[in-house]
């Protein structure tokens, strides 16, 4: 970083300008409380209309969030037994984010980790849901879902579900690299995201 980010400059403003000049521009607006030497609150309010619950589920199952959809096991995040879920992603922010999404979801127990070796690590057969990236530093994820199944195979294990986390869904992706992946989901992780990966089996195993 530079030495602006590291606060050795101050800035000039213009970001606030900015800002509010976006936020008129969707009908929103921004306002600032401020303390002399603790420091300074700014609140931004955005409009948003209300939508009917169903209209949100309808837009859930509708937008081409997964990929390719196989016929696996319903995961139910409110179910009394809890959902155990296993987050493989290398940058910081995404693990904390996809942490925190998945944990609003309900009973849920969450264990994220940076690489490909730390998931084979953690991974004995007894997660529920895998989502991981592709990209990982250590080892390709397509590589990694592949080493996973066998692993189960060789043990008589029922196998998880596992949901690739991509920013390049469409470019250049075949069938055969996610043989092994349940779904393909395009990053950001998103509440209505893990929302429609529910939604989606339900309506994929009904038509079968």
């Amino acid at each position: 970083l530079s030495s602006s980010y590291a606060g050795a400059y101050n800035g000039t403003g213009l970001g606030l300008a900015t800002v509010t000049r976006l936020l008129e521009i969707v009908d929103g607006n921004i306002s600032v409380k401020s303390t002399e030497n603790i420091g300074s609150t700014f609140q931004v309010i955005l409009p948003a209309p209300i939508t009917p619950a169903k209209d949100k589920i309808d837009r859930a199952i509708s937008r081409p969030y997964l990929q390719k959809i196989s016929n696996f096991k319903p995961i139910n995040f409110s179910s009394v037994g809890g959902v155990r879920v296993l987050v493989i992603e290398d940058d910081l922010i995404s693990r904390q984010v996809c942490r925190h999404l998945f944990l609003e979801m309900g009973n849920v127990e969450v264990t994220v980790v940076e690489t490909a070796s730390l998931a084979l690590k953690a991974f004995s057969g007894n997660y529920d849901l895998l989502v991981m990236d592709i990209g990982l530093p250590d080892m390709d994820g397509t590589c990694l879902a592949k080493k996973i199944r066998c692993w189960e195979s060789d043990r008589g294990v029922d196998p998880c579900v596992i949901i690739a986390l991509t920013a390049h869904v469409g470019l250049g992706l075949s069938e055969d690299d996610f043989s092994q992946f349940n779904g393909v989901m395009q990053k950001p992780l998103t509440k209505e995201k893990i929302l429609s990966l529910q939604l989606r089996h339900q309506v994929t195993t009904a038509q079968y």
